[in-house]
């Protein structure tokens, strides 16, 4: 209750009270009694605030960048006494905009009443956010007073980068090498490639039919595939490169963590086992694998990413983990820089005859992005030469368009 509406109450009375003793008369004791009366109705409505009950509950503790989540608040009144208005108000994080700092609303409540609402809000930022403090004012029914009061709720959300589909042919294209054509892919099929056609056998399939060759043929003829050998994808992300930017929420740093999220989704959903290495101040190794759960995994560990500031960590760690896994799985780099250390080791995987692919970041699209572009356009060439495929992925381009853009790249 503010101090100042007391002393405004308390004034009045003091000068009605003495123009009802200068004057004299009926009138004007009546206002002053009555005044009395309602000074003290709304000191004593006032009180009700006291018997408002508030929570706050989110309809999810797991969302990710771009989707809505929403705020439920369950209010009542216990006391008998209704209130005319009630304005509540909550501190948001940083996790829904700049523009959404704050959420305000206002409602009334009869006695005994309960109430419900729902308040949307748009995740903005990747991350794990705590909130909940909130401020709840009531007045009177005369509007002389109003009291306050704070209630203390416990948000906890966890905020995903977002993790895209990027179509069934996009583990295909990537398995290429520089400079190979991409075949097709038949639904289900993602890493099989079309090889030809054979006579029909018994117990053969008749979705695997090839109808027009069988028409030409006069007889019935099936598609033949030939299996990839890629069983597994581990994914490095270089947290560590001092050319990450950070300004704004669509850095190349956030974007570098939506490729991750999109890729590991887009393996997994199509059957491989998918591994992470996040490359900081210290070492995350998440072992490939595709259960149910392991997606969900690998997206909590990108909500929780930092930035490093370790020298040459995504070199070191590649070196570390990449050469633990067989030849026949796919070793995914996303960075916006290739330096020439980590040129060097593409090349000794190359050499070893592992198979590799770049998603590199075009710092140049991003706000205050800094890159020598000679120098990267330099080392890209020659890393293709080695039949690396490289992606160069810039900020507003979908990554649908992109990884699209692989498959007409390399056929």
């Amino acid at each position: 209750m503010k101090l100042s509406g007391v002393a405004k109450g308390l004034l009045w009375l003091i000068m009605a009270y003495i123009y009802a003793g200068l004057v004299g008369g009926r009138l004007p004791y009546f206002i002053l009694y009555a005044s009395i009366g309602v000074l003290a109705v709304s000191l004593v409505w006032v009180k009700v605030l006291a018997g408002v009950k508030i929570k706050a509950t989110l309809d999810t503790n797991r969302s990710e960048v771009g989707k809505v989540i929403f705020i439920k608040l369950k209010v009542e009144n216990t006391s008998f006494l209704p209130l005319p208005w009630v304005h509540c108000s909550m501190e948001l994080p940083d996790a829904f905009g700049p523009e959404n700092r704050e959420a305000s609303f206002g409602f009334h409540l009869k006695s005994y009443e309960k109430k419900e609402f729902q308040i949307p809000l748009e995740c903005s930022l990747r991350g794990f956010f705590q909130w909940g403090r909130m401020t709840v004012q009531a007045g009177d029914i005369f509007g002389l007073f109003y009291s306050s009061k704070v209630i203390e709720n416990r948000l906890n959300l966890l905020i995903r980068p977002r993790a895209d589909f990027l179509g069934k042919s996009c583990l295909r294209c990537i398995d290429a090498r520089e400079g190979d054509r991409v075949w097709s892919v038949r639904p289900g099929r993602h890493v099989s490639e079309f090889r030809g056609v054979r006579a029909y056998n018994p117990g053969d399939s008749l979705n695997r039919i090839h109808w027009k060759a069988s028409l030409k043929a006069q007889r019935f003829l099936v598609k033949e595939y030939e299996q990839s050998m890629m069983n597994e994808m581990l994914i490095f992300v270089d947290l560590a490169s001092p050319k990450h930017t950070f300004k704004g929420y669509d850095n190349s740093f956030e974007r570098g963590l939506h490729v991750a999220a999109s890729l590991a989704a887009t393996a997994i959903r199509e059957g491989l086992n998918v591994g992470m290495v996040l490359c900081s101040d210290s070492l995350l190794a998440i072992p490939p694998n595709r259960s149910k759960g392991h997606l969900s995994l690998i997206l909590d560990f990108l909500a929780r990413a930092s930035r490093g500031t370790v020298p040459n960590a995504f070199t070191e760690a590649l070196i570390k983990e990449g050469l633990y896994h067989p030849l026949g799985d796919m070793l995914i780099l996303i960075t916006p820089d290739l330096e020439a250390g980590l040129v060097q080791t593409l090349s000794m995987f190359t050499g070893k005859g592992y198979k590799v692919f770049v998603a590199l970041l075009k710092l140049e699209t991003f706000e205050d992005g800094d890159i020598d572009i000679q120098a990267r356009d330099l080392a890209v060439s020659r890393i293709r030469h080695m039949g690396i495929q490289v992606l160069l992925v810039d900020k507003d381009t979908s990554l649908q368009i992109l990884f699209g853009g692989v498959q007409h790249a390399a056929g």
